[in-house]
């Protein structure tokens, strides 16, 4: 049996950013959300960093399942308040999915998620699994602007949390006049404007369970490059991976095609979402499904290494290409 976590393992990299650029940036790295976050900025400033850091720090301990202070904690024992607008419009997104997916992707999955360690080799009781599942409905919950009422579920938000915080801290830094910079949630990625010097930035998406492989490159300006994963936490015990995308209709970790889906948008939230739903899918569905959304491309990687992309990766997402073993 073994286990492994998020942490200090990434979902894709960033590839020679600073290569003949000459630039010299400001950059700091703080344990947030359970993961390494790095932000560096070409063109910004110390105060900016520190800016940026203590809105990623306050909007994390907004939505954090696990703080018992956070907004969604005394939303899941309460079963009804107000919340902030931040936490409300996250919500909004993870709700309009699950909705598109006919559940596949429910952001109530919290009392099957709650009963997952995987920091730990143990695993849940099945019973407690079963008895999860029907508690798992996201259209028990009801709004009224920021104003929510759970009829009896309880929410993760852990699906959208990383993407739409990333995308308020760009917001916030290109409001202070920050043009060029990357950050780099524990995977999840934005990059804003180009490199000093012109160039697009170069991502690269690691292969499934090795921790330096590269499956595929892409180049980007101005974009969210977010990977979802059944290798970035899982307990593996008489050669099964349980790994943490759960089920919504089974509690345990999604059983298809699809090891990696990595999500190239504008909207680093709506990048986080579509990763997760994507892996929910399994590869055929998740292309259909991502017709509907014109911003949005892709790389899956399935779990015999195969690589699909959306038709439109190139003209509309940047330059790809597979790294060759």
């Amino acid at each position: 049996m073994r286990f492994r976590s998020i942490a200090g393992f990434l979902a894709v990299v960033i590839i020679a950013t600073l290569t003949g650029c000459g630039a010299q940036p400001v950059s700091a790295s703080r344990f947030l959300m359970d993961t390494v976050c790095t932000i560096t900025l070409y063109n910004g400033t110390q105060e900016d960093l520190e800016a940026a850091f203590d809105y990623c720090e306050t909007l994390a301990a907004r939505l954090s399942r696990t703080d018992a202070d956070s907004e969604i904690s005394k939303l899941n024992r309460d079963g009804h308040g107000t919340l902030s607008a931040e936490v409300a419009e996250a919500l909004n997104y993870a709700l309009d999915i699950a909705a598109k997916t006919d559940g596949r992707f429910d952001p109530t999955i919290e009392p099957a998620s709650s009963l997952w360690d995987f920091k730990s080799s143990a695993l849940p009781d099945p019973a407690d699994i079963e008895a999860a599942l029907s508690r798992i409905d996201y259209r028990q919950i009801t709004r009224n602007g920021t104003e929510v009422d759970l009829g009896g579920a309880r929410l993760d938000l852990g699906a959208v949390a990383k993407g739409y915080i990333s995308g308020k801290v760009a917001e916030l830094l290109l409001s202070r006049g920050v043009r060029s910079g990357i950050l780099n949630f524990g995977g999840n990625v934005v990059v804003l404007g180009d490199k000093p010097g012109g160039e697009a930035y170069t991502i690269g998406i690691r292969k499934p369970f090795e921790e330096t492989g590269i499956a595929a490159q892409v180049a980007v300006r101005d974009c969210a490059v977010v990977t979802a994963g059944i290798y970035e936490r899982y307990i593996e015990q008489d050669g099964h991976i349980y790994h943490h995308i759960l089920d919504p209709k089974t509690g345990y970790g999604v059983e298809n095609d699809l090891a990696s889906a990595t999500i190239l948008c504008r909207d680093p939230a709506m990048a986080d979402a579509l990763s997760t739903a994507c892996i929910l899918l399994g590869r055929e569905k998740a292309l259909e499904f991502l017709k509907d959304f014109e911003d949005a491309q892709a790389i899956l990687i399935a779990r015999d290494g195969s690589l699909f992309t959306t038709p439109d990766l190139v003209s509309q997402a940047g330059v790809w290409q597979t790294i060759q073993p």
